[in-house]
């Protein structure tokens, strides 16, 4: 989902969340500024329900549950208050405001051409901030293709791509495998995938 920036007005936290109260729709706020999160069209919905589903199942037995963007997460060191598509939370959930998680442990985002390039470099550095995350997970929507940053034994992430229906995704801070052609099912307009 893409944003859009509300009029250039500072709101403090309180504002965000009085107009956070009274919206329809979901508002990300970030040091004074309000953004308008925009809807995603049919693939993006079909991806999210179809992860979401995958995930439940491949995370049974953990103590862990994902979470749509009804929930949203917050990243402290950016004073961000923000919606991805999923989250996972395993364990206690530690909360900000009661509708914002601060320990996610997997953030996944399902992109499109508007949101792609944010998704992979200013929100994935905000989401890296993340102490308690482990995993971020970038689904495109026009082809087969995931990307997966994991945190290492080191605190560093490592970046690994999956491409192709075929395929499977390995999430290795959970030893668990994600079938691509459970994510894409159902997903219309899908293309081969194209390095070139």
């Amino acid at each position: 989902m893409g944003e859009k920036s509300l009029e250039e007005k500072k709101y403090t936290v309180e504002e965000y969340f009085e107009l956070l109260s009274n919206s329809e729709e979901k508002l990300d706020y970030e040091k004074g500024r309000v953004f308008s999160m925009a809807g995603g069209k049919y693939p993006h919905g079909r991806a999210i329900r179809n992860t979401l589903i995958a995930l439940e199942k491949a995370l049974e037995g953990k103590d862990c549950v994902t979470y749509t963007s009804d929930m949203g997460i917050y990243i402290e060191e950016y004073g961000r208050y923000t919606y991805p598509d999923l989250s996972v939370v395993c364990g206690e959930a530690d909360f900000e405001r009661e509708m914002f998680f601060k320990n996610p442990r997997i953030i996944v985002e399902v992109a499109s051409k508007s949101t792609e390039n944010d998704d992979n470099t200013t929100k994935l550095l905000k989401y890296f901030s993340l102490p308690s995350l482990l995993e971020y997970m970038l689904i495109q929507t026009e082809r087969p293709i995931v990307m997966l940053h994991s945190r290492n034994e080191k605190g560093a992430f490592e970046t690994s791509g999956t491409m192709g229906i075929n395929s499977k995704i390995y999430i290795p801070n959970f030893d668990v495998h994600l079938s691509m052609k459970e994510i894409y099912k159902g997903v219309t307009g899908l293309k081969e995938p194209d390095l070139n």
